[in-house]
C-alpha cells in the first residue's frame, strides 16, 4: 500500500503532502440538486475549449506535477513562475499550504482553474513498493480522501458561490510526466519520484473553472474542513486560503 507519511492532495486551492497518518473512511456520495448556473463559472456540465472539468482536472495534474519545483507556482515564493506551462486560454492556479494568502498576477482573457479539493492516484509515486492497482480501484482510493472534506466554502470577490458540491469531478484516466527537479520528489520528499512518464493516474476533485475575469483587483477565498479522524475533531485540518488576483491587459501576444 502507499506510505501513509507521504499523500499527495489538493485542497481548497491547496497541494498538500499529509505528513501524518491518515484514518480514511468513504462515506456514501448524496444525490445532489444543481442549483442554478453561476454566470461566473463555467457550469458543471459545460466544457471549456472542448474540455470537461473531468478532462480539465487531468490536464491540472499534468501541468501541476510537470513543471520542475524550482519553477512551480504552487510553491510560495514562485508567484512570478505562474505563466510556465499553461494553456492559452485557461490558467491553473494551485497552492501548497492549507492556510495562505498570496498574490498573482493574470492577463486578461484567461479563464481560471483551480481546485477546491482534489487527488490524484497513481501505482507509483510515494510508495514502496509500487502497487498495482487497476483503474477501479485508483479511483476509490481518490474518492476516499475527496470524501473526508466538509463544510466548503468559496467566495469570489466577496461573493459565495452557490452549492458548490455540484462541482466535484473525476478525471479521465491520464498519463503524468515528471521533470528532473521534480515537485513530487524536491517538494513533498518522494524518493520514487523519479523522472519519467508514469500510466495510469486518475484524479477527483472539487474543482472550478472561472470565466474571465475583469482588468482589475480580486480575491478568491476557499475555506474548508478535511476530516483526518472522524472519532477526533482535534485531528481536523482547518483550510483557509486566500488569493488576491491582479487582471492586467493582455500584451495582444498572448
Amino acid at each position: 500500500m502507499r506510505s501513509a507519511n507521504c499523500t499527495k492532495v489538493t485542497f481548497g486551492n491547496v497541494f498538500l503532502v499529509f505528513l501524518v497518518a491518515l484514518a480514511l473512511f468513504a462515506t456514501s456520495a448524496a444525490s445532489i440538486a444543481r442549483d442554478q448556473d453561476d454566470p461566473r463559472i463555467v457550469p458543471p456540465h459545460g466544457k471549456l475549449e472542448g474540455k470537461t472539468y473531468g478532462e480539465w482536472l487531468a490536464a491540472f495534474e499534468q501541468w501541476f506535477l510537470g513543471v520542475p519545483a524550482a519553477d512551480n507556482a504552487v510553491l510560495v515564493g514562485n508567484e512570478d513562475t505562474l505563466a510556465i506551462g499553461q494553456p492559452k486560454h485557461v490558467w491553473f492556479l494551485a497552492n501548497i499550504s492549507p492556510v495562505v494568502e498570496r498574490h498573482f498576477v493574470v492577463p486578461s482573457g484567461k479563464a481560471l482553474y483551480f481546485p477546491i479539493f482534489a487527488v490524484e492516484w497513481d501505482n507509483s509515486f510515494c510508495v514502496e513498493p509500487d502497487t498495482n492497482y487497476s483503474v477501479d480501484e485508483l479511483r476509490a482510493i481518490a474518492k476516499s480522501f475527496v470524501d473526508t472534506i466538509r463544510d466548503i466554502e468559496v467566495t469570489i470577490d466577496d461573493v459565495p458561490v452557490r452549492n458548490v458540491a455540484a462541482y466535484r469531478f473525476v478525471s479521465p484516466v491520464f498519463a503524468i510526466t515528471l521533470p528532473d527537479d521534480n515537485i513530487v520528489q524536491v517538494g513533498f520528499g518522494c524518493s520514487d519520484a523519479r523522472p519519467g512518464t508514469y500510466f495510469p493516474a486518475v484524479a477527483d476533485a472539487y474543482a472550478l473553472l472561472l470565466k474571465p475575469l475583469p482588468v482589475g483587483e480580486h480575491t478568491t477565498r476557499t475555506t474548508a474542513v478535511v476530516v483526518v479522524d472522524p472519532t477526533d475533531p482535534s485531528q481536523d485540518i482547518n483550510v483557509d486560503v486566500l488569493w488576491r488576483i491582479t487582471v492586467v491587459p493582455h500584451s495582444g501576444d498572448e
